[in-house]
């Protein structure tokens, strides 16, 4: 029981670190030199990965929240794409 409830613990351990990851990716996109409209296509992908990271790691608060920046970050994109 007690190797299951650690085994349980590291689990969620390594899925939280996946999000800051993750997140770390998005911060490295906002820094690069793409062009907006690449870097706004990046960030709208990256966003998406950064937000199932932590619905995997049962984050709703930051879920929620990355779902939203990636909802913005797609909006943006397809402005950007649509005035191309």
């Amino acid at each position: 029981m007690r190797a299951t409830l650690l085994l349980g613990m590291a689990l969620l351990a390594g899925c939280a670190d996946a999000g800051a990851q993750e997140e770390q990716k998005y911060r490295a996109i906002e820094q690069s030199a793409q062009s907006s409209v690449a870097k706004s296509d990046a960030l709208c992908q990256q966003g998406k990965a950064v937000a199932h990271a932590y619905l995997a790691a049962n984050n709703d608060a930051k879920f929620r929240h990355w779902q939203s920046m990636s909802q913005a970050d797609c909006m943006s994109a397809a402005l950007k794409n649509a005035m191309r």
